[in-house]
């Protein structure tokens, strides 16, 4: 999921304001591990204008079949949505194999 840090008046989200999103309303859904990646974006608004900001990309593994996990991510989109006044959250779900490679 890709997560913009302006709102739509054009005004940062801070990164404090992030933190405490994701340790009070991610973290708790998917206690098992997450990731999160600081990147920069770009994204076209509804009236067709090009926009340039940073973002965190949160990564989650989960099977594409766990209806529970499907819920969670959609309700942590909605809820940043409202909260920092975003037009969307984009998430992008992927089934790939996973495996772990531990020493022997």
């Amino acid at each position: 999921m890709y997560f913009g840090q302006t709102r739509r008046d054009g005004s940062a989200i801070s990164e404090k304001d992030w933190k405490k999103f994701l340790d009070e309303t991610i973290v708790p859904k998917f206690p098992s591990g997450l990731t999160v990646l600081n990147e920069d974006g770009r994204w076209r608004d509804v009236n067709g204008v090009i926009h340039i900001e940073g973002s965190h990309v949160l990564v989650v593994l989960y099977p594409l079949n766990d209806d529970e996990a499907q819920s969670k991510l959609d309700e942590i989109a909605r809820e940043y949505c409202v909260k920092f006044d975003q037009e969307a959250v984009m998430r992008l779900d992927s089934d790939e194999q996973l495996r772990f490679i531990e020493p022997k």
